[in-house]
């Protein structure tokens, strides 16, 4: 997770299994004058929902099932965002996704329509959706082959989602 560095922040403990190391971070912002966790997670690619992803999730809800401040996830989630929609996985949460407009992905030479897929984007509590002031695609960047995404919340300064580099 990008975060400007004047936005006081601190780790969030929780207990990761050694096959997620570096899939899943989390931090407690003090921003705005209030507290929000965000959290940055990396889905396997071309695993689709299969177990080491299901597993990566449950694990992610059970840090966020703990909480007592409203959080964000910002992630390379490498399935669309429909596709973990029709899980209802954020539904469970209280949460909700935010995602851009457009595709979040991009071949070497892409032709105009060559990718459609939304990969990186946000979930978050329901209660932050109304300050949700601008979600943006970044355009190309060094994280072949997805864009980083760029969420402002009202209030909050401004989170910048960055795919993990390959």
């Amino acid at each position: 997770v990008g975060v400007s560095q004047a936005i006081p922040s601190s780790p969030l403990e929780f207990d990761t299994a050694e096959a997620y190391q570096g899939r899943l971070a989390g931090r407690i912002l003090n921003a705005g004058g209030m507290k929000v966790a965000a959290f940055s997670v990396y889905l396997e690619d071309s695993s689709g929902l299969g177990d080491f992803n299901i597993g990566l999730l449950d694990l992610l809800a059970a840090a966020i099932l703990k909480l007592d401040v409203p959080w964000v996830v910002q992630g390379d989630w490498n399935i669309s965002a429909q596709v973990l929609e029709d899980t209802h996985w954020a539904d469970s949460l209280l949460g909700v996704i935010v995602a851009p407009n457009g595709a979040t992905c991009w071949a070497r030479n892409p032709e105009p329509d060559d990718c459609t897929a939304t990969f990186v984007f946000f979930v978050m509590a329901r209660e932050l959706r109304p300050l949700v002031a601008q979600v943006r695609i970044m355009g190309k960047a060094p994280t072949f082959p997805h864009s980083p995404v760029h969420l402002k919340l009202a209030g909050l300064g401004q989170h910048t989602c960055v795919p993990q580099v390959q």
